[in-house]
């Protein structure tokens, strides 16, 4: 077992984990991997993904692309929620947009992680809302999504995505 049995002690065990970043390499991600299929909640799969994953992911970012795609098609909900939400500072700089919006296209629809994809595509938005809203518009997705990913839009971008619903 990696992460500690209880909460609160995963939750410090992960910003421990996190506060030694300066010695990672391309081979951590592997590590990572390993060490989200002990995650069983949001919580950690946030901290794990957010703020570890996506370090790597803007220092590494072909090896831990590769990574995140694999995840993206897990079995595993954290996996696919990690997927997505790995992404989220690296978007929030502009970066890594591509493979944002291939992972999001890849779980719009899948219910687990829809919260997770909404705060990866909302975090996009933030610097490229109109390819956002270009991108939302021609697929299916729930009402959540949208929501989300509209949050921080202009008036005109949360128009066009959510007044699709209206109709």
């Amino acid at each position: 077992m990696l992460l500690p049995r209880y909460w609160e002690e995963g939750t410090v065990a992960l910003d421990l984990l996190y506060r030694t970043r300066r010695e990672w390499n391309e081979r951590t991600i592997a590590r990572f991997s390993r060490l989200l299929g002990e995650v069983s909640n949001w919580a950690h799969c946030d901290e794990l993904s957010n703020h570890s994953v996506g370090y790597l992911s803007e220092k590494f970012p072909d090896v831990t692309g590769r990574e995140l795609l694999k995840w993206a098609g897990s079995r595993n909900r954290w996996a696919r929620r990690a997927a997505a939400v790995s992404l989220i500072l690296p978007a929030r700089r502009g970066m890594l947009l591509p493979l944002a919006f291939e992972i999001s296209a890849r779980l719009l629809e899948d219910e687990m992680v829809q919260k997770g994809v909404g705060w990866l595509l909302k975090e996009c938005s933030k610097t490229v809302e109109r390819e956002v809203v270009f991108f939302l518009a021609g697929r299916r997705t729930s009402l959540l999504v949208l929501r989300i990913a509209s949050e921080k839009m202009s008036k005109n971008g949360k128009d066009a995505v959510l007044g699709r619903i209206a109709k």
